[in-house]
């Protein structure tokens, strides 16, 4: 026997290289959710430092909502 009978496109590699698409689909989503909510905080804080905090009543504050 001096034939090669593995087919050249086996399907295990095209079921890794799509479970590693949807993984790295998935990351990407989390890494975009947890910035925008950080910035989000991070706006927020901008916000409070300005105004002052939510439905507060300060006579002294620089800015309304």
């Amino acid at each position: 026997m001096t034939r090669d009978i593995t087919p050249a496109g086996s399907p295990a590699t095209g079921a890794v290289d799509e479970a590693f698409a949807e993984v790295r689909a998935s990351f990407d989503r989390f890494w975009l959710a947890a910035g925008i909510e950080a910035l989000g905080t991070m706006m927020e804080a901008d916000v409070s430092a300005a105004c002052g905090p939510r439905h507060g009543r300060d006579a002294a504050r620089r800015a309304h909502r």
